[in-house]
This record gives structure tokens, sequence and C-alpha cells, in this order.
């Protein structure tokens, strides 16, 4: 009993995921719409928990499921290009 309870364990906790956040500073964002835009369109990534834009700074802030791969990476940039924006990874700010 206790064999089959350790590997339930060491099971659960292989299966748990942690969220990875990904900051960008991004131009060409310009109006209420874009953040529209923006949010609509990273919401249908499966692998992307959440997307909050901030207009006022110029800032997307994405929160990914798990650690992105480089090829997730790379489609995110390129995903802001196709929107005709231009975005750049930065290092996510401390929260206070």
């Amino acid at each position: 009993m206790v064999k089959v309870f350790t590997l339930f364990l060491v099971l659960t906790s292989l299966s748990v995921q942690g969220s990875t956040t990904y900051c960008y500073d991004v131009d060409g964002m310009t109006c209420s719409q874009c953040v529209k835009k923006i949010k609509e369109t990273f919401g249908g990534f499966s692998y992307l928990e959440s997307t909050k834009v901030s207009l006022k700074e110029a800032t997307v802030t994405i929160v990914a499921k798990d650690s992105l791969s480089p090829v997730q990476e790379s489609n995110l940039l390129k995903t802001f290009g196709d929107l005709k924006y231009k975005a750049k990874k930065v290092k996510c700010a401390s929260s206070p």
C-alpha cells in the first residue's frame, strides 16, 4: 500500500507544471484596438495562460503554462511581427 501511494505521489509531481512569465517591449501599439488585437491573438495559443497588455507602458506580459520551447518563443515574436508590431523580449520587472 505504501509503495502504491509513493508511486502516486511521484507521478503526480511529475505531471504538475509551473507557469512561466515572459515580458516584451512592443513598438507600434497606439490604441485600445491594438490591445484588443494582441489579447485576442495570443489568447488563441493553447500553451499560454494569459496575456496582459499595457498601452501606457508599451509592454506585453505573457504567462505560459510551462517554459516555452525555442520554437514557441520564436513563434510569439513572429506573431507580433505578423500583427505589425516590433517586439523585444525583456527581463520582467519584479513585483513590489
